[in-house]
């Protein structure tokens, strides 16, 4: 136990005090639960005893124990006591600050004992922060009192700053540490360098990039035998993807079972280091929590059950456990018995366009996902009628929808028809050689459905690679594919999701047989010489310089020699940009007001404790689907919970499109930022309204609100960025 006396209050927790600290000893380890035993065994006299290291914080905890003998007696019990300080400091600093804020830094000093203490505070900032006043400052606090302190800071760099407050006064003491993010609005980039395949010597030159930030550059070489490598962009942008709806969580773990071998050699700190297991298992337990008792599952947890994201959600599980991960089979035939069920009462026919061509194609993977699982013995399996009748009407259906029926009929054993699809796709794309891609005639109008020329061309190239791997066009699909990608990856999560399946099955596919050894040079200067094995598991090497290296050694070129051995390579560039503040607008506004929360009038200020009502107003010339706001949060502001989600349960209306409002379907509140989700913006102005309270002093930063169309980020806007004051 770090304090040496612990004296109980005499009303049991609610206060208390602790003399004997340690001299100089720096409080820094804070925990909301100090301990947890799942399963603690009591001795004869049914007593149980345990140790283990108390946290620093000074507050009161509360001891809670369940308890059961091996018949059927239960019982339960708690007890609360505190831990203080006779002289303590208490730091009320916000969650994070930005480059850029001026902190009105406050430490709360508490008096506990019974006479009066002239103390002396003070103050060390080190890292991306410093102190711009007095680093030290006497108060007098009164008996069982408490007296703030404030020490001038500002945010100079990003990273972390480490505030040490320490208080000495009437032979007492306390010293406590906290670490605060200082966060800077970024935007990375990536150009190419070169990429291909090399059987001897290739060179590429080297284009310098400028105005990026210090240290946020470097040069990135990767070489397989395989060409595996060439998705790895494509992999880290599902691992950071910074939304998780079911369709987004699903994206990010599908890939990570298929191209285990790409994830384990990326840089990423989510999935490096042997954490790729934990990071698959938490999506899985993350896709199981948007499913409903009755089976379906809603894009956002708690969200009404809808039938294409029961489709996804399941068929994002039976590809895990098709790998051998753990998932219940209850849930999987639980959701299977519940998708069909959802198909046989869904209406077929609207004679609504482009929008009844998407709800086709969606009930074509809805029958894909119940024909695959029925293969596993789970579900009743894709109804026989059903298939039929969309064989029947396949020309009415988009491409994309063409090939998941295909893949449907497959599994459900009528592989002929599924050929038969197949060969119809074939013969709508364009003859010849060469790179091809498949488009659909209205993908504008299906976008609501996530559809892209590179999904659709994923998604065909994979039904070719599972139903008629040797097509002549399966080559053409993986070249026109790779053609899409920009700054190495695809547009957005169902484009990578996709196109990263298909790809690594190929690639798995056609691997290399042989060892090559290769030289990597840049500037003159060798980087890399060795031999990149092949023959006995494809391996990934990388090569990492930063820009600082690149210059020292001469601006280039890029050379990659091989000894023969056909070598898949990619160089690439990555930089880090401060972010412009001004406003944008590709399609969409943002505006943001502060306004008093009980008037409604704006504010030029904010007072210290006050509540402000933040109002954004996102604008479009016409109706966007699946749209993402953001807006960021100034350091001095906290976000107000002022509604508690509903899990409802009531099923989706299908026929979104007529919609006349905007509807918000999922908020989440961040430190740093609040979150908005709709599936369907629509044309005109909508707005949103939340509450923040002023909680420190200073000028602080705010970036720009933000709003982007998911699955077309291109069609985005971003409002102007400030600053916000906050007085006392």
């Amino acid at each position: 136990f770090p304090y040496t006396t612990l004296f109980r209050s005499p009303d049991e927790g609610e206060g208390g005090d602790v003399g004997g600290e340690e001299a100089g000893r720096v409080r820094n380890r804070f925990m909301a639960t100090a301990y947890w035993n799942p399963a603690l065994v009591t001795g004869a006299d049914g007593t149980a005893k345990v140790t283990f290291t108390a946290p620093d914080n000074l507050t009161a905890f509360r001891v809670m124990a369940v308890a059961a003998d091996t018949g059927e007696r239960f019982g339960s019990g708690e007890k609360r006591f505190a831990i203080n300080k006779p002289l303590q400091a208490m730091p009320a600093l916000p969650r994070f600050l930005t480059i850029g804020d001026a902190l009105a830094a406050k430490v709360m000093i508490h008096n506990n004992t019974k006479d009066p203490v002239k103390a002396t505070v003070t103050a060390l900032v080190e890292g991306a922060a410093k102190l711009t006043g007095e680093p030290s400052q006497p108060v007098d606090v009164p008996a069982g009192g408490a007296k703030p302190v404030i020490f001038a800071v500002s945010a100079d760099a990003d990273g972390f700053a480490d505030f040490t407050f320490k208080v000495t006064g009437s032979g007492m003491n306390d010293a406590v540490k906290n670490r605060l993010p200082v966060l800077r609005a970024t935007t990375t980039e990536t150009s190419l360098v070169g990429e291909g395949t090399a059987k001897g010597r290739v060179e590429h030159a080297i284009a310098m990039p400028t105005k990026i930030l210090p240290g946020k550059g470097d040069l990135e070489v990767v070489l397989d035998p395989t060409g595996l490598s060439r998705l790895d962009e494509g992999l880290a942008y599902l691992v950071r993807y910074p939304y998780g709806c079911l369709e987004q969580t699903t994206s990010k773990v599908v890939p990570m079972l298929a191209v285990s071998e790409l994830a384990n050699s990326l840089d990423l700190p989510e999935v490096n280091q042997g954490k790729l297991k934990k990071f698959v298992n938490a999506g899985i337990a993350k896709i199981l929590k948007h499913q409903h008792d009755n089976g379906g599952f809603g894009l956002w947890i708690g969200a009404p059950v809808e039938q294409h994201y029961t489709a996804f959600g399941l068929w994002g599980l039976a590809v895990a456990k098709a790998t051998g991960q753990p998932v219940d089979d209850a849930a999987l035939e639980s959701g299977a018995r519940w998708l069909s069920q959802s198909l046989a009462q869904d209406p077929q026919d609207s004679n609504t366009g482009a929008h009844d061509m998407g709800a086709a194609a969606s009930r074509a993977f809805a029958l894909y996902v119940l024909a695959d699982l029925h293969a596993r013995n789970i579900g009743p399996g894709a109804d026989a009628a059903m298939l039929a009748k969309l064989m029947d009407r396949r020309q009415t259906l988009p491409r994309y929808g063409r090939a998941f029926l295909a893949r449907a009929l497959f599994h459900a054993g009528k592989r002929e028809d599924a050929r038969n699809v197949l060969d119809e796709l074939a013969a709508e794309t364009k003859s010849g050689q060469g790179p091809l891609t498949v488009s659909e005639t209205d993908e504008a109008d299906l976008w609501w459905y996530w559809s892209s020329t590179p999904r659709t061309t994923a998604i065909v190239l994979g039904a070719f690679l599972e139903i008629a791997p040797s097509h002549p066009i399966v080559d053409r699909l993986a070249e026109g594919l790779l053609a899409t990608r920009q700054g190495g990856r695809w547009e957005n999560t169902q484009e990578n999701l996709y196109s990263l399946l298909a790809l690594a099955e190929l690639s798995r596919a056609r691997a290399a047989a042989a060892d090559a050894k290769v030289t990597v040079t840049v500037g003159g200067k060798t980087q890399f010489s060795g031999t990149l094995k092949g023959s006995q598991g494809s391996e990934i090497r990388r090569i990492r310089l930063p820009m600082g290296t690149i210059d020292s050694v001469g601006k280039g070129p890029f050379v990659l020699e091989t000894d023969g051995t056909p070598v898949f390579y990619t160089a690439r560039i990555h930089v880090t940009r401060a972010l412009d503040p001004a406003a944008t607008d590709a399609g969409i506004t943002v505006k943001r007001d502060y306004l008093d929360a009980e008037t409604g009038k704006p504010i030029a200020e904010a007072k210290l404790g006050q509540v402000v009502k933040v109002r954004l107003t996102i604008a479009t010339p016409e109706s966007r689907a699946h749209v993402a706001v953001v807006d960021h949060l100034p350091a001095g502001f906290e976000p107000v919970l002022d509604r508690f989600q509903q899990r409802p349960d009531e099923e989706v209306e299908h026929w979104w499109w007529m919609r006349s409002t905007t509807e918000w379907q999922n908020r989440e509140l961040r430190d740093d930022r609040i979150e908005l989700f709709t599936d369907l913006l629509v044309k005109g102005e909508s707005q949103h309204e939340y509450l923040a309270r002023a909680m420190s002093e200073g000028t602080f930063q705010n970036g720009g609100a933000t709003a982007e169309m998911m699955y077309r980020p291109t069609i985005h806007g971003r409002g102007q960025a400030g600053h916000v004051v906050v007085t006392h």
